[in-house]
């Protein structure tokens, strides 16, 4: 028998130790706004959540480049044609403390999307990925699993924040945060990728 696996669905997960990001600045700049902005209402239940123009704000051009950087990884492996500028269309911070959390969403208008960890600690809530196979839905095998050391057979699949950690993922996939069952803060940057043809 010959295995083909079709559908895949890509999440790109990185952590560079020497990032160019300066967590701790961005911290401050992110903090700082939360106290002096009302915060957008979309997804967040409780928290803050900044307007998405974080694209246009020069402090935030380390990590507008960090992310374009590493989306080159996912550009090659995608084989896309060389015409194409890739645009980060928009960006937004999130803040969310002691049992804040995320609602399950995904990102229309938009091709690939990206979440940045600014300052986490651990158990202030993953993010966490739902199968994208609607139909798979009407015989969920999970009561008959041994283990769930086969990625294929999950129904959602989680990824715990790292300090300086960045996934890239499709806008089509729906996800949610976890709550923050810390008394930290948890703070992330979010944003949207999309391909303009040259």
């Amino acid at each position: 028998m010959v295995l083909e696996t079709v559908f895949p669905t890509e999440i790109w997960v990185n952590y560079d130790h020497q990032c160019i990001v300066n967590n701790e600045s961005l911290a401050e700049i992110i903090i700082r706004r939360s106290l002096n902005e009302s915060s957008r209402k979309l997804t967040n239940v409780g928290g803050w959540q900044s307007s998405d123009d974080l694209t246009e704000d020069g402090q935030f051009t380390d990590l507008v480049t960090y992310v374009a950087q590493n989306f080159n990884s996912v550009y090659k492996h995608n084989n896309y044609i060389e015409k194409l500028r890739v645009v980060i269309d928009n960006m937004w911070a999130n803040v969310n403390n002691h049992k804040d959390f995320n609602m399950a969403h995904l990102h229309p208008n938009s091709d690939w999307s990206f979440t940045y960890y600014v300052k986490v600690t651990e158990d202030s809530g993953d993010i966490v990925f739902c199968d994208p196979r609607l139909r798979r839905i009407m015989n969920v095998q999970d009561d008959i699993l041994q283990d769930y050391n086969n990625k294929s057979q999950h129904s959602t699949y989680s990824v715990s924040p790292l300090n300086g950690r960045l996934i890239i993922f499709p806008s089509y996939l729906e996800h949610f945060v976890e709550p923050n069952l810390t008394q930290e803060t948890r703070i992330s940057i979010s944003g949207n990728i999309r391909y303009e043809k040259i």
